[in-house]
């Protein structure tokens, strides 16, 4: 496995900031996300695909990959095969944040007398996400809910108080108990030196009412940093408890939400299915917007979960100190 130092980290941060203005925006490619992560290689013996773990590349998820040929007969342009002094890579994804509109069953829906994270939340009927964690405003000391804006918000005319649901809030239904209330978010609300986020906080109705626990998991330990290699295990609404590893560090990516309002996220982690080329199974689907990813040897969240390809294969997280630090809280521990 391939052991990135910290200089070789921030030289790829400089020169994924440099191709965000050169690639990522540009028409002549359809580029949805860059980061720096696991190259795909082709073994020339047997003509399968495999991930390379033993280098890093600075790489270019898009829309559709094409050959040279098509690309010289299509009049497009090519990406550049080395950056500074990286290799590069081409992958083909397309990634989205959809929240499914069929609400699930069993404990994750169901009411909880503490609120904790894995469980499913609502803002409408039949439309829901999960709620990540509990953290602290490191100001006032309130707790708070951490997940998603497309999960705590949902549009860009919600205002802070939108109340939140637990459980999911379903048609021709009783209305749940309302939890917490909408309170700060990062997607519209960020400074001229600042990149949006799809990260929101809702205050606790009632500050006694949580506990520290992922479902089927157990206790968040702390916050840690994502690693590429590193097995992460993340606890969802809609697949549940599952594992992926981290594939991709640092990156970009281009996001539509409300319709089409174009967002461009930044300090994405690629996650992908565990362990790498053998993994089956799923990493995450709609619904599990706003689970933590967790260090699975450490218990520490490394990252909140927002969007993934829609075969659920590989999912994008935003790295949880930079989300702790840009929404000013901290990791609840203990218990009230």
């Amino acid at each position: 496995m391939v052991i990135v130092d910290s200089q070789q980290l921030e030289r790829a941060r400089l020169e994924l900031r440099a191709m965000v203005r050169s690639y990522l925006f540009s028409p002549d490619y359809a580029i949805n996300l860059i980061d720096f992560g696991f190259p795909r290689r082709t073994n020339p013996a047997t003509g399968q695909r495999y991930w390379d773990t033993s280098s890093a590349a600075l790489r270019f998820h898009v829309t559709k990959k094409y050959t040279l040929a098509e690309l010289d007969e299509l009049k497009l342009k090519r990406l550049p095969r080395r950056i500074g002094p990286f290799q590069t890579d081409v992958i083909e994804a397309e990634y989205g944040v959809d929240l499914p509109l069929t609400p699930p069953s069993g404990p994750r829906a169901a009411p909880r007398a503490r609120l904790c994270g894995g469980l499913g939340i609502s803002i409408a009927r039949d439309n829901y996400g999960t709620l990540g964690g509990i953290v602290r405003d490191r100001q006032s000391g309130a707790l708070m809910i951490l997940s998603n804006w497309h999960v705590l918000y949902g549009t860009r005319n919600a205002r802070q108080g939108r109340p939140i649901y637990q459980p999911i809030l379903r048609a021709n239904a009783p209305v749940p108990a309302i939890v917490a209330r909408a309170a700060r978010e990062r997607l519209s609300a960020y400074g001229p030196t600042e990149l949006p986020l799809d990260v929101a906080t809702a205050t606790l109705v009632d500050q006694l009412a949580w506990e520290n626990m992922q479902l089927e998991i157990g206790p968040v330990s702390g916050v840690g940093r994502a690693r590429l290699g590193m097995k992460v295990v993340k606890s969802g609404v809609a697949t549940g408890r599952t594992v992926g590893v981290v594939s991709g560090l640092e990156g970009f990516s281009k996001m539509t939400y409300d319709g089409n309002w174009k967002r461009l996220i930044e300090r994405v982690v690629t996650i992908s299915r565990w362990p790498l080329d053998q993994g089956q199974g799923l990493v995450s689907q709609g619904g599990d917007s706003g689970s933590w990813w967790l260090e699975e040897a450490t218990g520490r969240a490394v990252a909140l979960h927002f969007a993934g390809l829609r075969d659920g294969t590989r999912a994008q997280a935003i790295d949880m100190q930079h989300v702790l630090d840009a929404m000013d809280v901290e990791i609840a521990d203990g218990a009230a």
